[in-house]
């Protein structure tokens, strides 16, 4: 019978090769267990999440020509056209090599959240340019956590925003890149936690 931990193990192989991404995806896992659960989500989805915040990357390892997507993305600079639409087919690589290595449950509804986390309420994001309501919770918990840690991580093509800064970013995408319940409840926990640190 096929282990969980075979499959996770297999996995995160890929995700140790990310570099500092690595360092991102462990953060972004952190945050979408805790906003899942103050969301209301049950155990057993919060568990897939999190592990899909945890794998949402993994796409960036495969190469294309030369080089890896996360070569191409980190960049210290602007991506052109070309750079960019190999970029975008990351969450569609992930999806795949989560299937590739065990395509049930619960590994089929991770491939899921990763393969939708960079489409859009407003129908602009990729791959599929879904809207609103069409995107599961699932996916939009992770656009959400994995652009805060985003946004304060240092990259090589720009310098890390401040918490306060990255909330305001979240706050003024809400209705357009993000689920403006789940801004709204991703905020309220880090000004807890902010207001737990003094």
């Amino acid at each position: 019978m096929h282990s969980f931990s075979k499959t996770y193990d297999r996995l995160k192989s890929l995700l140790d090769g990310l570099g500092i991404y690595r360092k991102h995806c462990i953060n972004s896992s952190r945050y979408a267990k805790r906003l899942a659960e103050r969301l209301g989500v049950s155990k057993e989805e919060t568990h897939v999440i999190s592990l899909a915040a945890l794998f949402h990357d993994i796409g960036k390892a495969e190469r294309i020509g030369k080089k890896t997507i996360l070569q191409i993305v980190a960049a210290p600079r602007r991506l052109n056209p070309d750079e960019f639409a190999v970029m975008e087919t990351h969450p569609l690589i992930g999806a795949k090599l989560v299937l590739a290595a065990f395509n049930k449950s619960p590994w089929d509804q991770v491939a899921h959240f990763i393969l939708l986390h960079h489409e859009r309420i407003d129908g602009k994001g990729y791959p599929f340019g879904l809207k609103g309501g069409s995107i599961p919770l699932g996916s939009k918990i992770i656009a959400v956590v994995e652009s805060f840690d985003a946004f304060i991580s240092e990259r090589p093509y720009r310098h890390a925003m401040t918490r306060k800064e990255a909330i305001e970013k979240l706050k003024k995408g809400a209705w357009t890149r993000f689920d403006p319940i789940v801004v709204k409840e991703f905020v309220s926990l880090l000004e807890e936690e902010n207001e737990k640190r003094r």
